[in-house]
């Protein structure tokens, strides 16, 4: 995390649901289909494995995990002010003789809970780049490596 005055830069991983999977919603066809996380490369873009559309990985996350990521990002944002405010009271009275600052351990926000994907009839692992990936019908090419689907496993 980064702070450069009023801005504050973040990065955070989103982990797979207690299945091991991650969500995707293609932008452009607005279908969804999951992968099994420790199957993905976490490649910087992401097939729609029903059109074909090629995009950034990050628009393709879904309306749950954004939301998610956005309440995982608020807490941390919250932890980090809490820090700053503290140092800033601390240094502004560091050499008064009529006031004492102690620092005091705050609670942390407790950690959003992560949502379970939601549940897809079909599964395929791709034959050239192993992605195990869920989809509910017709899917066409492997959402990492756009290899053609010959065969979906039911």
């Amino acid at each position: 995390m980064m702070s450069n005055d009023n801005i504050i830069t973040m990065q955070i991983a989103l982990p797979p649901d207690a299945a091991g999977f991650i969500g995707f919603e293609c932008p452009s066809c607005h279908r969804y289909f999951k992968v099994v996380a420790a199957t993905f490369t976490g490649s910087a873009e992401v097939n729609c494995t029903y059109c074909g559309h090629e995009d950034e990985s990050e628009k393709f996350l879904t309306e749950a995990e954004v939301d998610y990521l956005k309440r995982v990002g608020a807490g941390n944002a919250i932890e980090q002010l809490h820090g700053q405010f503290q140092d800033m009271l601390v240094d502004t009275f560091r050499n008064s003789s009529n006031v004492k600052v102690t620092r005091k351990q705050h609670s942390s926000p407790t950690a959003p809970t992560r949502p379970n994907e939601r549940e897809l009839p079909q599964q395929n692992t791709c034959s050239k780049c192993a992605l195990v990936y869920a989809f509910d019908s017709e899917a066409k090419i492997c959402p990492q490596c756009s290899t053609p689907v010959v065969q979906a496993n039911l």
